[in-house]
């Protein structure tokens, strides 16, 4: 088994990019944050709840695009303005993953009037909906009494791991990693050596980067994934753990 793990580097302690490119990286990204924010001030997160395309970030972009006007075309941006803007609609789906289940919850507990002493019946329907929140989060929605904030800011973030080698490319070379993105029309070239203290034993294999902005200093840092190996372990197969996964009922187990 794998799985993913993240490291920050802030864009002013990467030694290969030049005053200049600093400069000219934070203007560029400053241009898609408006963009962005002028985007998101158009939709209601609501209206995408109920799209079956949620489950394919592919097919999600597609239906995007058929209902809104492709508005990127009237941007004042230099280079592949296509590709930020599938960028942005990644960001969307993402903020609507995170809240949709909470408001499929919240709903189904909206017509048991919220009522907590009724949390038998309310998780009878959940399971028929094949939801298994825990009985904690059931208890919060109902005690808050309504649908989950979909109104809250969304963060721009340029995550070039939605997108190909046409505006970002990777070349990793064991701790040492290059990514070079593409910064409007101009390609920067980004070298970490990532100190061996801080990486844990792993695949070899690192994403593409994410570019955003620390929400307490507002720096401009990059997010650098890689795919770290599971710690396997040997247990003495004498003892068993047995948990039902309480799909039914909240739990069961036995040793």
């Amino acid at each position: 088994m794998e799985t993913a793990r993240a490291l920050k580097f802030n864009l002013s302690d990467i030694e290969t990019l030049t005053p200049t490119d600093i400069e000219e990286i934070e203007a560029f990204f400053n241009t898609y944050t408006t963009l962005f924010h002028e985007l998101t001030s158009t939709i209601n997160i609501e209206d995408f709840l109920d799209w079956e395309t949620l489950k394919s970030r592919g097919k999600f972009r597609d239906q995007f695009l058929n209902t809104y006007t492709k508005t990127y075309l009237d941007w004042d941006m230099e280079g592949n303005k296509a590709k930020y803007f599938r960028i942005m609609i990644g960001q969307i789906r993402q903020q609507v993953l995170s809240i949709h289940e909470k408001v499929k919850i919240s709903r189904i507990c909206q017509t048991y009037d919220y009522n907590i002493s009724r949390l038998n019946e309310i998780r009878e329907e959940l399971v028929a909906n094949d939801i298994y929140p825990t009985n904690a989060l059931i208890r919060n929605i109902c005690k808050a009494k309504q649908l989950p904030n979909t109104e809250k800011e969304l963060h721009p973030i340029l995550d070039f791991t939605t997108e190909d080698d046409q505006i970002s490319q990777v070349d990793a070379q064991e701790t040492v990693i290059e990514y070079r993105i593409k910064i409007g029309k101009t390609w920067k070239t980004i070298r970490i050596d990532i100190p061996v203290s801080n990486i844990r034993p792993f695949t070899g294999k690192f994403a593409r980067p994410v570019l955003q902005r620390d929400k307490t200093t507002q720096q401009l840092y990059i997010r650098v994934a890689y795919e770290a190996e599971i710690q396997h372990h040997n247990f003495n197969p004498d003892i068993f753990l047995g948990v039902d996964l309480g799909k039914i009922k909240p739990f069961a187990s036995s040793i």
